[in-house]
């Protein structure tokens, strides 16, 4: 069994997000590759999380989750000063030292998920109506058909005697 990393107790509000808006919280303890962060609403066990210390930013996985509270393990060693002084300006050696590329994250703004389930509505009802329409119509046609094929052959017969026939 590997040997626990000594943790700091701290008590440092954060606000972390994973694929959707940012959620307020709380940094309860700090080691050199992780801390525990405790929300409302924590995030799901395996998510990459991207913890906002003031202007310090600390990228992480999600490694266990129990009530609110959950377990960070981040990607490069965690900066205890830096953490500590979180007012401080981001130096170039970033936190997350491994990753070289940009933030494809911090680009776009965060989706509407109320906007996206709207939207979803709108278009599940445009095709239950159209589905409807396709089938009132099929219906209709094929009730017409039944009606023509029915009432044709007396009319021929009246049209024939009509005209002089037999």
């Amino acid at each position: 069994m590997n040997e626990r990393e000594p943790r700091t107790r701290v008590l440092l509000p954060a606000r972390a997000r994973w694929g959707g808006p940012w959620i307020h919280g709380s940094i309860q303890n700090v080691s050199a590759h992780g801390l525990m962060f405790s929300s409302t609403m924590p995030p799901p066990l395996g998510a990459f999380v991207e913890v906002m210390v003031g202007s310090l930013s600390i990228t992480a996985r999600s490694v266990w989750v129990n009530g609110v509270a959950c377990g960070l393990r981040a990607r490069s060693p965690i900066d205890f000063e830096r953490l500590r002084d979180r007012r401080a300006n981001p130096s170039p050696k970033s936190v997350n030292k491994e990753f070289a590329g940009p933030d494809r994250r911090a680009a776009s703004p965060p989706p509407d998920y109320r906007q996206m389930a709207e939207r979803s509505r709108q278009t599940g009802r445009f095709f239950q109506y159209a589905t409807f329409a396709v089938v009132a119509l099929a219906v209709a046609g094929s009730l017409g058909w039944e009606i023509y094929q029915t009432l044709s052959v007396p009319l021929n017969k009246v049209s024939v005697a009509m005209a002089g026939g037999q």
